[in-house]
């Protein structure tokens, strides 16, 4: 009899069609794990908050963006042991970036393009290529945080190079919007 994966997190891929840009952040520097990392937004399910691993996506979006998505805009486009990964199209009519007001879960955004090295922790919308050209292989625990400016966490960076799913394979998007990335040495 095969065990029922009982997923633990959920991570949400905002796609911008009009940038050609998937909406990521970085970790900050006083993470435990991975400080300064460049990430999509998500996170853990909360037994008494979530019912559904999707509500644990939509839960997550609004907590670090601000922005409020429904359960039908949530596409499926895979899952590990643990994670379950959604696809979302950002629609700039739908999902409005509100005022943050008093919840400091929430990160700034920023619309200017000061690069993958910033630190800042600001959401900011991240092309294909820019995604190509990030760094890889980033510390566990580095003595220096700002050793890890610029790499991808771990769990985007499998994403990408194809592990459990392939944004291209599933026809989501067209191959000359996708490519996946290749090990850099």
């Amino acid at each position: 009899m095969k065990k029922k994966i009982r997923h633990k997190n959920a991570a949400v891929y905002f796609f911008n069609k009009e940038l050609k840009s998937i909406l990521v952040h970085q970790r900050a520097k006083e993470e435990k794990k991975f400080p300064y990392t460049i990430l999509t937004p998500g996170g853990k399910k909360e037994k008494d908050k979530d019912k559904h691993i999707s509500d644990t996506a939509i839960r997550e979006i609004k907590e670090e963006t601000g922005i409020v998505i429904q359960h039908e805009e949530l596409i499926e486009i895979g899952s590990t042991n643990t994670t379950k990964y959604y696809l979302v199209y950002f629609n700039p009519e739908n999902h409005l970036i509100g005022d943050i007001g008093e919840n400091d879960e929430i990160l700034p955004w920023t619309f200017a393009d000061i690069g993958v090295e910033a630190g800042d922790r600001k959401h900011r919308w991240l092309s294909w290529s820019d995604l190509s050209n990030c760094k890889q292989g980033p510390r566990m625990h580095p003595t220096d945080p700002n050793d890890n400016l610029g790499y991808l966490h771990p769990a985007l960076l499998n994403k990408f190079q194809g592990g459990v799913w392939n944004l291209r394979r599933q026809g989501i998007f067209d191959r000359k919007d996708v490519k996946c990335l290749i090990r850099k040495i």
